[in-house]
C-alpha cells in the first residue's frame, strides 16, 4: 500500500503535468480567446509545452535529473500525444481549428525541454 509519504510525492510529480493538461483544455475550449499581437502563436505553443515538456520530463524520471532513455521517450510521447489530442479537440471548437503547425511547434518546446534538461550542469553525487 502506498504510505502518505508516497502518495504526497506522487502529487507533488504528477499535479504540474495534470495542471497543464486542464489548464490547456480548459482554454482552448474558449471561443473567445485571442492570441496577443505582440506574440507568435508559433511561440507560445512552443513554450507552453517546453514547460510541459519539462514537467512531464520531471514527473516520468521521478525527479528532476539527467534525461535516462526510457523514462525520457515515455515523458516526450506521452506530452507529444496530449498536444496531438488537443488539436484534434479543437476541432469542434468554433473559431479554433486542428493545425499541424501548431503540433509543430508543441513538438519543438518538448524536444526543447529534454535539450535543456540535457545540457543543465547537474551535480555530480
Amino acid at each position: 500500500m502506498f504510505g502518505d509519504r508516497m502518495i504526497v510525492r506522487l502529487i507533488s510529480l504528477w499535479a504540474p503535468v495534470v495542471g497543464f493538461m486542464v489548464a490547456v483544455v480548459w482554454f482552448s475550449d474558449d471561443a473567445s480567446l485571442v492570441t496577443p499581437e505582440m506574440f507568435s502563436d508559433k511561440l507560445l505553443h512552443a513554450v507552453a509545452y517546453l514547460l510541459f515538456g519539462v514537467a512531464c520530463l520531471r514527473a516520468f524520471h521521478g525527479r528532476f535529473e539527467a534525461p535516462r532513455w526510457l523514462p525520457s521517450t515515455a515523458a516526450l510521447l506521452f506530452a507529444l500525444g496530449f498536444a496531438a489530442f488537443d488539436e484534434w479537440r479543437q476541432t469542434g471548437v468554433l473559431t479554433r481549428d486542428a493545425s499541424f503547425g501548431d503540433w509543430g511547434a508543441d513538438l519543438i518546446g518538448t524536444l526543447a525541454s529534454w535539450v535543456l534538461l540535457k545540457l543543465w550542469p547537474w551535480r555530480s553525487e
